[in-house]
């Protein structure tokens, strides 16, 4: 690594797992053009010599407001690699969900790149605040370095605009950035704002303390990647033929060139494994004040970020549930214990915020959590349903049941009884899911049986057996409105009426399918390990087989594709664009697949089932451990779990945190909850009156009918 200040270096090379059998394991956009442009006049474009360290000190001194509707004054510098920049035009924006953003206010910077301006408006949590400065005049074309900040949803009174913050706007705002304009719906925008401060502080410019330090930091290369990418940004402000090197290298296959810096790096963040060497050149070409940086061109500029919650409560993360707001719920295997040390099961569920630090009062217990495994939901009410595989070292003195589900309100409070519900059949449960019909579906790998439940009334569990299946793992539903199980022993996967009975034979065609998700068509993918044997309890003999996503189309057909890094791959899932995205047991990598034909949010010429991740290698990050899950948020981050160690200990193989890929995947909207129906009114006791007590009554005569 290239290093300009003191931290150590850590080398950055693509590495791909042996692949070894696996025989044990747990488990559109809306177009938008930047409003409020207005005439300038020729000026300077000037890259100061003098630090801008005094102006950023001050700038930190200033409180934030508090939230109202009160004007502000909002104090600025813009500047690269702490020189300042002079005459750069610098216009607020706050966005509105799904529309133009509004034009807070506009001004130019002064010699000391400089600017102040006065906002009137009112905080909400639906509408971001972020900052655009442009080059001037003198620039061709003008305006081509554009670096922007976001402020957030209440923004402090002080910002600074640098490479940094243009980066970390990059990356947080991928999926909404448009034309130079952010546009997106709330909470994707917010929650995307919230995650863009992990990278870079907007108040001073300086880079994210989530990314600067554990279990980010020097602990894997993403800190210098994202520095690296500033540099590039650097070099663009410093040299304008490198402005233009840039726009060409960011330019997609058939598409428009990007007319700005920022779009430049939107496009990168969008396209992350194309033309990385040449990116990874420009980033050294030029000045390069921020470091450590890349030593190496990676083989994708992705820039993960991997979360821990509060470092001693997650162990073996197994599988992710999002809800409406576009927090995260992850069902756990182990109780935490350090490496060395023997992990039994967890009795935790955890929840983390948007922004990948827990919920307040994350993690959650009780309600019969017992090592959970793959299986985690959301009914139709906002509860959250896990299944409690029991997960815990054979040196644990006390083995967890494998027969019960948990469920817990939006709140975390268990609505299950300390043992957990029992119902009919569940055996060593993997995933679990409802359909549109309220009806919770279980798959059960320890006796091959799928335990239905309709409205999530365990009282009336169903155990269905005899599907053809051995060794169930996860369930989805098609467009038909079956259910589609993946049996992993027996290379295939049950279709089942929503009654609970067979639709016909299983489908063939699959290599030990794990995880399956259904696209917005309805149509099935599923991720065929190739390798992957349940421990439920018995294990298989170890088998060897090519990896590939199946495809199930509506009429049944089963295709399969390959490349993209596959590597062991396990648990799947559908972004918001219907592109797809496996999480792989090994090689320590992302894979992600073009999910329709002629999909604008896939490279041209890239159809459906074609790799969006390189086939060597996938999105490779060398903070990623072996995973079993992956899912895409409201801002578009894919979500992927550290379930076990790479070098896993039997008695403590979990691992210890969730990572981000932000802005790779299409951004995802969950429904809010409906409303829970009032329970029925208890009917009155009835009671004999005392005839005694009654007062008196007159007594109506019948007239007699005479006719």
């Amino acid at each position: 690594m290239r290093s300009d200040d003191e931290s150590t270096p850590r080398p950055v090379k693509p590495g791909v797992d042996s692949g070894p059998s696996v025989s044990a394991g747990p488990s559109g956009s809306t177009r938008a053009v930047a409003a409020g442009a207005r005439t300038r006049r020729p000026r300077r474009r000037t890259v100061a010599t003098a630090a801008v360290v005094a102006l950023a000190a001050s700038l930190l001194a200033v409180v934030a407001p508090p939230a109202g509707g009160q004007a502000r004054t909002l104090v600025g510098a813009v500047e690269s690699g702490g020189a300042p920049l002079a005459d750069y035009e610098v216009t607020v924006y706050r966005t509105s969900p799904g529309a133009v953003p509004e034009v807070l206010a506009s001004t130019e910077t002064d010699g000391a790149g400089a600017f102040e301006v006065d906002l009137d408006m009112e905080a909400t949590a639906t509408r971001v605040v972020y900052a655009v400065a442009r080059s001037g005049e003198t620039t061709t074309p003008a305006n081509i370095v554009t670096l922007a900040a976001v402020l957030g949803v209440d923004p402090a009174e002080s910002v600074v605009v640098n490479p940094r913050t243009t980066v970390a706007t990059a990356y947080a705002m991928a999926q909404f950035l448009e034309d130079g304009a952010i546009v997106g719906p709330a909470p994707g925008v917010p929650n995307a704002s919230a995650m863009s401060r992990n990278v870079a502080n907007p108040v001073d410019g300086s880079i994210g303390e989530v990314l600067d330090t554990p279990p980010n930091g020097d602990e894997t290369s993403a800190r210098a990647a994202f520095n690296s990418m500033a540099n590039l940004v650097a070099g663009c402000v410093a040299e304008v033929a490198d402005c233009e090197a840039l726009l060409a290298a960011a330019t997609p296959e058939g598409r428009a060139r990007p007319a700005d810096s920022l779009q430049a790096l939107r496009n990168v963040v969008r396209e992350p494994a194309r033309n990385a060497g040449g990116l990874f050149g420009l980033s050294q070409a030029g000045p390069t004040p921020y470091g450590p940086s890349l030593d190496a061109a990676p083989v994708a500029w992705t820039l993960p970020l991997r979360f821990y919650g509060d470092g001693t409560s997650m162990n073996g993360p197994g599988n992710f549930s999002m809800d409406h707001e576009g927090t995260m719920w992850v069902s756990v295997n182990y109780a935490w214990a350090p490496p060395g040390e023997i992990a039994c099961d967890s009795d935790l569920l955890v929840r983390f915020a948007p922004d990948g630090s827990y919920m307040p009062d994350s993690p959650y217990t009780g309600g019969g959590l017992s090592g959970a495994g793959y299986g985690i939901t959301r009914d139709r009410f906002g509860d959250i349903w896990v299944s409690n595989f029991g997960f815990a070292a054979l040196e644990c003195v006390e083995q967890p049941p494998h027969t019960t589900l948990s469920q817990f309100t939006a709140d975390g409070e268990a609505v299950s009884p300390p043992e957990g519900y029992q119902p009919a059949g569940v055996s060593w449960p993997q995933g679990i899911a409802f359909d549109a019909n309220d009806t919770l579906w279980v798959a059960n790998c320890g006796n091959d049986s799928v335990t239905w439940i309709p409205d999530g009334d365990t009282s009336r569990a169903r155990s269905l057996t005899d599907l053809g299946v051995q060794k169930p793992f996860d369930v989805a539903f098609g467009a038909d409105g079956n259910a589609y199980v993946t049996g992993t022993a027996s290379d295939n996967v049950a279709v089942l009426r929503p009654d609970g009975t067979p639709a016909g034979e299983p489908l063939e065609g699959f290599l030990k399918p794990m995880g399956i998700a259904a696209d917005s068509g309805g149509e099935l993918w599923v991720a065929n390990s190739g390798v992957v044997d349940l421990p439920c309890p018995d294990l298989d003999p170890a088998t060897d087989a090519p990896y590939s996503v199946g495809h199930i189309d509506g009429a049944g057909n089963v295709t399969t594709f390959d490349g993209g890094g596959l590597d062991s791959p396990w648990g799947i899932s559908v972004d918001g664009h219907d592109n797809v995205w496996v999480s792989n047991f090994a090689g320590t990598r992302l894979s992600g697949f073009c999910g329709r034909d002629d999909s604008p949010h896939c490279p041209e010429g890239v159809g459906k089932g074609d790799p969006l991740s390189p086939d060597d290698t996938g999105f490779f990050f060398d903070g990623l451990a072996r995973s079993t899950a992956t899912a895409t948020d409201t801002a578009g981050n894919v979500w992927v779990t550290n379930n076990w160690k790479n070098e896993p200990v039997e008695i403590n193989p979990g691992g210890y945190e969730v990572v981000v890929f932000l802005g790779l995947g299409g951004p995802v909207e969950v429904a809010p909850p409906d409303p829970r129906p009032e329970p029925p009114a208890p009917a009155p006791t009835p009671t004999t009156p005392d005839r005694r007590t009654l007062p008196a009554q007159a007594v109506v005569v019948q007239p007699r009918f005479t006719g």
